[in-house]
């Protein structure tokens, strides 16, 4: 309850400066009906009596307008501390509540001054009737004059000041305000900019995925291959096999045969041999020689046969030769194509691991560079919620500060005719719309940074799932 003692001496200030003004316009007119009545030593003291109290009237209006900022800026920091949901019904009624207990004790201060103020133009009045004698008529009343003039050109000068004043912070408001909407319409920039962002990569995100997934069809499609090829090679190898063995079988028949044929060859030659020696020597002549003659063609036919059947096993064997020739060309060839493919299919594994590496360096880096956006988001955001507070609070200070110069132009013109509980309560009405206001930027700022923490959840969530899903599918 300290503000609403403090609204109390407030007042009790202002009604006491407002009745010694009274009484001093009081005793000026008095001084005015009773000039011609009075004594000079009387007038004098009367005249440094009222001097004293006028100079008590400009010591008070001064004080007045130097304590006046005093109320709005102590109400502020009191009442513009940033509340939570939860305790908005009860503030709005303890607020009700200061302010019921306010009107009341205000009214109550009001009748208490009023009837001080009664007691005291009747004791001023009679305290003038009886320094009647005690006033000059127009030393006084030209210093009253130039005095009142001086006063009156005084607050004219404040009046102007102020409005000065107020048109400067009017022009600040509005740039303030203009800068606001500066600052709105970059974070929308940004956070297309981040949306963007956040589309190209998973645009390059699906495209590499792509090419990954391309990459992994063409190496089964390669495996594939070169397993076929090495179940080629080895039927060749089995063929190959079964030719040498065959080979080497037909040479050790040809071989047998050859020596039969050799053994069959010898003993005919010397079959033929013997029966020359005999037909030469004549032992057969008994024989007829027509017998010997169809031995010898015989021999010669079967001697013909013999080479025949040799010149043929030559030249199967010559075939076999040539045959076992190609097959291991053919094998050498098949071993050459082979290594080479070898090869091809080791450079295309190299070329896809680099191409793995190099995409998943390209995710490392876009997820970095989201995340620097996104740090970088959040920096702006910062930023943006700093400048609107402090654009907030230079908002404030600006309108407590017109608020306190008009209440102190109205005090001191008293041209206003409001009483003063009407201007507490508009001065509540004023703080209350100042809360409201804070509680709805407070709101605000609230739903942008929640906002902000949901973009920069969902593009890293995406980028974590696509990250893994395209280790799974390399390395799995």
């Amino acid at each position: 309850m300290s503000w609403i003692t403090k609204v109390t001496d407030f007042a009790e200030k202002a009604e006491d400066l407002l009745n010694r003004l009274d009484q001093s316009t009081g005793d000026v007119i008095h001084n005015q009906k009773v000039r011609s009545s009075g004594s000079k030593p009387a007038r004098s003291s009367s005249y440094a009596q009222l001097r004293n109290e006028n100079e008590d009237s400009e010591v008070h209006t001064e004080e007045l307008g130097r304590s006046g900022p005093s109320l709005p800026s102590r109400t502020h920091s009191e009442f513009a501390v940033p509340r939570r949901r939860t305790n908005e019904r009860g503030v709005v009624a303890e607020r009700d509540q200061r302010g019921n207990d306010l009107m009341a004790m205000l009214n109550e201060d009001v009748i208490h001054d009023m009837e001080e103020t009664r007691s005291r133009r009747s004791s001023g009045d009679r305290s003038v009737l009886s320094a009647q004698t005690a006033q000059s008529s127009t030393y006084e009343q030209a210093h009253d004059v130039s005095q009142m003039k001086s006063q009156l050109w005084a607050k004219e000068t404040q009046i102007v000041a102020m409005k000065t004043k107020i048109s400067e912070l009017e022009r600040k408001l509005a740039k303030r305000s203009e800068e606001l909407f500066e600052l709105k319409a970059e974070k929308e920039m940004v956070e297309q900019k981040l949306a963007q962002h956040v589309n190209v990569d998973s645009v390059e995100e699906k495209k590499t995925q792509e090419q990954c997934d391309l990459l992994l069809e063409e190496c089964a499609q390669l495996r594939r291959k070169c397993m076929a090829q090495e179940e080629e090679v080895r039927a060749m190898d089995e063929q190959l096999r079964l030719a040498k063995f065959n080979l080497n079988e037909n040479k050790k028949e040809f071989d047998q045969y050859k020596e039969k044929a050799q053994k069959i060859l010898q003993a005919k030659e010397k079959l033929v041999d013997s029966l020359k020696s005999e037909q030469n020597m004549n032992d057969c002549a008994d024989r007829p020689g027509h017998l010997v003659q169809a031995e010898l063609e015989e021999m010669r036919v079967e001697r013909d046969l013999a080479r025949a059947d040799l010149e043929s096993a030559q030249l199967m064997v010559y075939n076999l030769r040539s045959e076992i020739d190609e097959m291991e060309n053919q094998l050498r060839e098949e071993q050459g194509k082979q290594t080479e493919q070898r090869k091809q299919y080791l450079e295309e594994k190299q070329s896809w691991h680099a191409t793995v590496a190099l995409l998943n360096e390209k995710v490392d880096c876009a997820r970095i560079e989201s995340e620097f956006q996104k740090q970088e988001m959040r920096r702006q955001s910062e930023e943006f919620a700093k400048k609107l507070e402090l654009q907030e609070a230079e908002l404030r200070k600006n309108v407590q500060d017109q608020r306190a110069r008009r209440r102190e132009e109205e005090l001191s013109r008293g041209t206003d005719g409001l009483s003063l509980g009407e201007r507490l309560l508009q001065k509540q009405i004023e703080l209350e719309e100042a809360l409201k206001n804070n509680q709805i930027l407070a709101l605000k700022l609230e739903r942008l940074q929640c906002d902000t923490l949901i973009a920069d959840r969902t593009p890293k969530e995406n980028l974590l799932r696509s990250h893994h899903a395209s280790k799974s599918e390399v390395y799995g």
